[in-house]
């Protein structure tokens, strides 16, 4: 899957005094695809992550890049209209594995091959835990968090393109109608 953020120009003293004293914070929306993340940092800019495409093939093109840039600025401008006038800065994507049970691929593949994947969108600290498990195990240390990571299951089979590819569309469609009101 791609996922796509976008951040502002950091806030003038002016735009500031638009919003509401605050110091950093950030949200997290109930469903992950249809709803946005928000962000806003120690140096006074906002961060939009939202939107999920497939990434068939691990590719993300710049169309894709461009149109969730558009959907950010749509989404920033509704949320905060009195700040119209901040540009976003940056943007880009990036690819997350997802499995469809949501439990990693975790562990050796075949001999002395390790892998620590299928992080479903958890994010860099689930996957540094991960990756941090896998070298003890590889080395065969015995930690006590590795019965944890093993209890989190093995992922599924996932069947091969095109019957994927129409698979990963589909469940998009009814993550974005389901969470419907929260975009």
């Amino acid at each position: 899957m791609a996922t796509f953020a976008s951040l502002t120009a950091p806030l003038t003293d002016e735009q500031c005094q638009r919003l509401p004293a605050m110091s950093s914070w950030g949200v997290t929306p109930v469903n992950a695809i249809a709803g946005a993340t928000l962000r806003y940092t120690a140096d006074r800019r906002i961060l939009i992550r939202q939107h999920v495409v497939p990434a068939l093939h691990g590719r993300v093109t710049a169309r894709q890049t461009f149109t969730a840039t558009r959907l950010h600025r749509a989404t920033f401008d509704k949320i905060f209209p009195q700040l119209r006038d901040v540009g976003l800065m940056h943007s880009w994507s990036g690819t997350i594995s997802v499995t469809r049970n949501g439990a990693p691929v975790w562990g050796a593949l075949s001999g002395t091959v390790y892998t620590a994947s299928g992080c479903n969108g958890a994010g860099i600290s689930r996957q540094t835990i991960a990756g941090s498990l896998l070298a003890d195990y590889a080395l065969g240390y015995d930690n006590p968090l590795t019965a944890t990571m093993l209890a989190l299951g093995e992922a599924n089979y996932l069947p091969p393109s095109p019957l994927l590819d129409a698979a990963i569309v589909g469940a998009l469609l009814k993550e974005r109608w389901l969470g419907r009101y929260e975009a």
